[in-house]
């Protein structure tokens, strides 16, 4: 892979390349050449290709493969090729371990200005105690993983929120289907949920209550790739609502929050709490709230 594709990426991307793929950066960053087994280089030929992407799901992915491919040489008694792949696969895992650290700071509070405090809520998630259910739900690192489809999982977070916010997470999926988003209180009672990716990751939607559950707005400008990382943020005030992905206003909404629903597969069990949602595996590297007026209550120190 000609080092120029890697242009774009930080040094500190092109040093955990070298792990994966020795051939990927300059010499000054090379490894000693080793006899590399035969399955091994093949793995490396079929990754390659998006390495310098270098998108989470796709090193888990890569990961898990280089894992079984161990235990396959382990079974056939290769000695060496099992210590070959072991030592790759081990480097990786301390990388992921790193960038998951390093991206998910502890619970914060700003110094005082007009936007209030910066809430990392991953950090204060149980997932036995918030996972609706637990069983699709795990901590990957630091970040937050659902790691099953079907009947909308759910994540309540350990956070009632004041009347002002920003509500914002980061996502990445392999495959594509139905919707990722945000629950939120509505002040009556419910909840009111804003998402992306459905239909295949081609639209976006919010529900309007009006007895029959009609979509408030539904809007096709939007195409989500598999693998992906995209962020997309609900702001909360007194007089609108605005939703962003990829910093793309898709809607705003200036009637009563009151007036906002759920569809009844993803009506909230605690809907004075901010909550997630998908219905496909997800990785979630970002789920966090900056309270713009006043302080909202966290549940869990």
């Amino acid at each position: 892979m000609p080092h120029s594709r890697l242009t774009k990426v930080a040094t500190a991307a092109c040093l955990f390349a070298v792990s994966i793929f020795p051939a990927v950066c300059d010499d000054e960053f090379s490894v000693p050449e080793i006899k590399v087994p035969a399955k091994l280089k093949l793995l490396r030929k079929k990754f390659e290709k998006e390495a310098s992407r270098l998108l989470r799901p796709l090193e888990i992915k890569y990961l898990a493969a280089l894992r079984n491919l161990q235990d396959e040489y382990q079974k056939a008694g290769n000695l060496d090729a099992v210590l070959n792949i072991k030592g790759e696969a081990d480097g990786l895992e301390e990388a992921l371990k790193a960038a998951a650290a390093s991206n998910t700071a502890a619970p914060t509070t700003k110094a005082a200005t007009s936007r209030g405090r910066t809430i990392n809520l991953a950090e204060l998630v149980d997932i036995e105690e918030d996972g609706d259910p637990a069983k699709k739900w795990r901590m990957n690192g630091k970040l937050i993983e659902c790691t099953e489809k079907h009947f909308v999982p759910k994540l309540y977070l350990p956070y009632i929120p004041p009347e002002e916010y920003d509500f914002r997470i980061q996502w990445a999926q392999p495959g594509l289907r139905h919707g990722i988003g945000h629950l939120m209180p509505n002040g009556d009672g419910g909840s009111f949920h804003c998402c992306a990716g459905e239909n295949g990751g081609t639209l976006s939607d919010m529900h309007l209550e009006d007895g029959q559950e009609q979509y408030f707005k539904r809007h096709a400008e939007i195409t989500l790739e598999p693998d992906k990382k995209y962020e997309s943020i609900v702001k909360v005030r007194k007089d609108s609502i605005k939703y962003y992905v990829n910093g793309k206003l898709l809607f705003e909404y200036t009637g009563d929050k009151k007036d906002l629903t759920v569809s009844k597969w993803r009506r909230s069990k605690k809907p004075d709490q901010l909550a997630i949602f998908c219905d496909d595996p997800t990785l979630f590297s970002v789920v966090e709230v900056t309270e713009i007026s006043g302080k909202g209550k966290i549940l869990r120190n």
